[in-house]
């Protein structure tokens, strides 16, 4: 049969799927100016288990401008990473960074020829604008790249050059922000041929960086397309696939929209997941639906509607306790988003609004889904107040309903002594779910006389009262304020030179440098040196006074030991010897002990670091 190329809407014909690139107590003092608008705080653990209600876990691709709150989603993406993302409803958002293909040449097809080169990437964020935007969200999640397997979406990528893209990326957000999530970028689909694209990928990260892809959830798109030549209908194959064909799918509803072999494709992806070492990470469906407009035979909104309703229902059902999530009760997959709340660059099907507005019949049965799978909950968190005054926080609702009669507490503590330097309980009547007010502060306006190195907590609800609470895990926060010096042991070295003469005795020349690394000027203290033979009792030791030391700067001791015998020998160098209280507060850089050989014969034998 001649490939399905031309059909009204030549739009839909090809499918040249969709691949598509959207880039798209004491009343309550507020010390601190409340921030505008509300930056997200480890935004991207809402994808992950456990799920406090099932409604949580349903999305939306949101390619319109329509008013998406009335969905009651938990979460969407608009394949982009917006600075200051709208949240619809409450709805979380997921973060994509998009990799453009350029200067590839094209296909036989007329379409672009996979990147093969670094240069021919041009991702939509990079370098100090990606760290500065993933530090403005800390704990977000992000996907590396959107259907790099596609040939059809204008950004296909080399499986192993997405490898070395992927490394950058996660690399890159870890050290910028290490709660941050990553997710890898969506295949088109889960089948055999993409499967195959995705080991390459894995192979040559392995290869490449000596360990697995380290991955905190994968995230998938869940179609059900032809897989061709390029130039058929459908999804194509990947860039260098080992054939031609894959999945032979016959352009109709019954074959695009089958739930009972779309279920089947995602027990096989989640084999694949569990044989490759991914049984416990979280999977995400990015992207689900009817593609077909409903001008297509076959394709109608009501067809539409009833495929949500059973997809929906499939995969809050769908487990295995050999390769599901154990974490979520072994179900296959966490989370997804519909495709979409309305096409309005390509014409696809599936649309959750009308061109007004209002709903859809799959909108409507969005709704009705949300609704029904909707538990109330409240989940209280406590927040860091970056760039405001130490001593304060926020409290904020991450759950669906509003949290009443809230109790919040603020503590100082001394980090050496335990005690409590300062405590007090707050009074919030009310706080809105997720998104639906700015976080509350919490603190006073204090002034810390340094040199200090104090415990501050925020706790919500330190007394327990909120019988409603899903997560106790994220009701205190804490960090340690430091004013306070940190002499550091930088190094320590000792050339041994012989005596001329003919005497036994060897000269260790020991040099010891020492750094106040800390942020406050410190005080004198001691250094002590100390020799030992490597299996023996100590032998020589002396101790020194170290000045008083400003921010950075170095102190230095050269001293000359006679020791006599040979054999090999252990020099130890200790700042504040007798750990006398408030001079240092970090010990885990006060010691450095080195070796050395004094050999028989007079030559010159360098001490090495152990």
């Amino acid at each position: 049969m001649r490939p399905i190329r031309i059909v009204p809407a030549i739009l839909f014909a090809m499918l040249l799927f969709f691949l598509a690139t959207i880039s798209m107590n004491n009343p309550l003092r507020a010390q601190s100016p409340t921030p505008t608008p509300y930056p997200s705080f480890g935004s991207g653990n809402f994808f992950l288990p456990p799920y406090p209600s099932n409604a949580n876990r349903m999305g939306f691709g949101k390619a319109s401008n329509d008013d998406a709150g009335v969905l009651n989603a938990g979460w969407y993406l608009d394949w982009g990473a917006a600075t200051n993302p709208s949240h619809p409803g409450g709805a979380e958002y997921g973060r994509t960074i998009y990799l453009h293909t350029h200067n590839t040449g094209t296909l036989s097809c007329g379409r672009k020829a996979p990147a093969v080169q670094l240069n021919q990437i041009t991702p939509t964020l990079t370098d100090t604008a990606l760290i500065d935007r993933v530090q403005s969200a800390p704990g977000a999640l992000w996907m590396v790249g959107n259907e790099p397997d596609s040939i059809y979406n204008g950004s296909p990528i080399q499986a192993e050059l997405y490898a070395e893209l992927y490394h950058y990326f996660y690399t890159t957000i870890k050290a910028a922000d290490p709660t941050a999530k990553v997710a890898i970028g969506a295949i088109v689909q889960p089948s055999p041929l993409r499967m195959e694209y995705l080991d390459k990928i894995l192979t040559q990260y392995q290869t490449l960086y000596g360990e697995p892809l380290p991955v905190d959830v994968w995230n998938i798109h869940f179609y059900r397309l032809n897989e061709g030549p390029c130039g058929s209908w459908g999804a194509a194959v990947p860039p260098f696939s080992s054939s031609s064909y894959g999945w032979s799918i016959s352009f109709s509803a019954s074959e695009l929209l089958n739930v009972d072999k779309l279920e089947t494709a995602l027990r096989d992806f989640r084999q694949w997941m569990a044989d490759r070492g991914y049984s416990d990470v979280p999977l995400i469906i990015t992207e689900f639906g009817v593609l077909p407009p409903p001008s297509y035979s076959g394709f109608s909104n009501d067809t539409a509607a009833q495929f949500l309703d059973d997809m929906f229902d499939m995969m809050l059902t769908a487990t295995d306790p050999a390769t599901g999530l154990a974490a979520d009760g072994n179900r296959l997959v966490q989370a997804w988003a519909w495709y979409s709340t309305r096409d309005t660059a390509f014409g696809y099907g599936g649309n959750l609004f009308n061109s007004d507005g209002t709903l859809t019949v799959i909108g409507d049965r969005f709704v009705a889904q949300t609704a029904a799978h909707f538990t109330p909950y409240v989940d209280l968190q406590s927040e860091p107040a970056a760039g405001e005054t130490p001593l304060g926080g926020y409290i904020t609702n991450r759950g669906n309903i509003t949290a009443t009669g809230v109790t919040a507490q603020a503590s100082l503590t001394d980090y050496f002594s335990g005690a409590i330097s300062r405590t007090e309980t707050y009074t919030i009547p009310t706080i809105a779910p997720r998104y639906r007010q700015p976080p509350v502060f919490i603190g006073w306006a204090e002034t810390l006389s340094p040199p200090y190195v104090y415990t501050f907590t925020i706790t919500a609800d330190p007394f327990a009262r909120q019988t409603q609470e899903s997560n106790w895990e994220n009701n205190r926060w804490q960090t340690t304020l430091v004013a306070f010096p940190d002499l550091s042991v930088d190094g320590i070295s000792a050339p041994v030179i012989p005596l001329s003469g003919g005497s036994s005795m060897m000269v260790p020349v020991i040099t010891v440098t020492v750094r106040n690394t800390g942020n406050w000027t410190s005080t004198a203290t001691a250094l002590q040196l100390q020799g030992r033979k490597s299996t023996g009792a100590i032998l020589y030791s002396r101790t020194y006074t170290i000045p008083p030391l400003a921010i950075n700067q170095p102190w230095q001791l050269s001293d000359i030991w006679g020791i006599t015998g040979t054999g090999y020998y252990l020099f130890t160098a200790t700042v504040n010897p007798a750990h006398l209280p408030y001079l240092d507060w970090n010990t885990a850089n006060n010691r450095r002990t080195a070796q050395a050989l004094l050999p028989s014969i007079r030559i010159y034998v360098p001490l090495v670091e152990k």
